[in-house]
């Protein structure tokens, strides 16, 4: 900014529409808290988190990449001041989304079957290892092959998951 006057701003970054404002209009950062919403929009790998913040059922620690030149100015090794959030704060509202895995540790197949005269059934099921809120089981591990009982409770000895897409198709090819 100079004076009254606004410098480097660009329109229409990342497919936005491209809007004209005249004088008055009041215009707002792209931003949540003090970081731009172009960091924050977009998958992050929860793996990749430097501080020691649990990963609970209903929340979780990000790492913002500070480095993509592609989002803004490459903040990671320059002299510029360092981005954070200003204070603990709830954003997305209800257009906000997150992808998750689905934990199990039980399942009751509903399977209808029929079994003709000198047949038999082996249901089985594949599952993925998953792990718990408190735990430090590993997670995405192909369990293979289990056999389970029909129209009744099947415990497994340890956390399952449904992965999400995003997750299936990273870690599960």
């Amino acid at each position: 900014m100079a004076g009254n006057t606004l410098t480097g701003i660009t329109r229409g970054i990342d497919t936005t529409q491209v809007e004209r404002h005249t004088v008055n209009n009041l215009v707002y950062k792209y931003e949540l808290n003090g970081v731009s919403l172009r960091r924050i929009n977009r998958t992050h790998n929860l793996n990749e988190t430097t501080n020691n913040k649990r990963i609970t059922l209903d929340t979780y620690p990000i790492k913002i990449d500070m480095s993509d030149v592609n989002v803004g100015v490459d903040r990671s090794g320059s002299g510029l001041k360092k981005l954070f959030f200003n204070e603990t704060i709830e954003g997305g509202g209800s257009r906000g989304k997150a992808t998750y895995n689905v934990p199990f540790e039980m399942i009751i197949p509903q399977i209808n079957t029929m079994e003709p005269t000198g047949t038999n059934i082996a249901p089985s099921v594949r599952t993925t290892s998953g792990t718990s809120a408190s735990g430090s089981e590993p997670s995405f591990v192909d369990k293979g092959f289990e056999e389970v009982s029909l129209r009744q409770e099947n415990f497994f000895s340890e956390p399952r998951i449904v992965a999400s897409a995003v997750n299936e198709n990273f870690y599960l090819g």
